[in-house]
């Protein structure tokens, strides 16, 4: 099962993946057989685990294309929002030139 698949019966199963990306993404590695009671030993995770930025996208792109997996709670819902309307709003800004020294002859008297 792609980890799309995945991802996506876990936000139907579990309505409180939906807000949350660090349940959403221990359930992932739950599926996977990663994790043991409430631990998940090293090599699983270096080697075998899904990534958690693979799971947060792939949320993000399942709740785009899905509306009824999209968090219910207001709170969240308005973090995302406002990420979303600054992103992209930087504006680089070449520095200003600083005037030319002034020079002035020491010994001109």
């Amino acid at each position: 099962m792609k980890v799309y698949d995945k991802v996506k019966l876990i936000l139907e199963e579990e309505p409180a993946t939906r807000e949350n990306d660090r349940l959403l993404i221990w359930r992932v590695w739950e599926r996977q057989g990663l994790a043991n009671s409430n631990y998940i030993p090293r090599q699983c995770f270096l080697f075998k685990a899904t990534s958690p930025e693979t799971v947060r996208r792939v949320r993000q792109k399942i709740q785009e294309r899905h509306s009824e997996l999209r968090p219910s709670s207001p709170v969240v819902i308005a973090k995302r929002r406002q990420k979303q309307a600054s992103k992209g709003t930087f504006i680089y800004r070449e520095p200003e030139p600083l005037p030319e020294p002034v020079q002035e002859d020491l010994f001109d008297d």
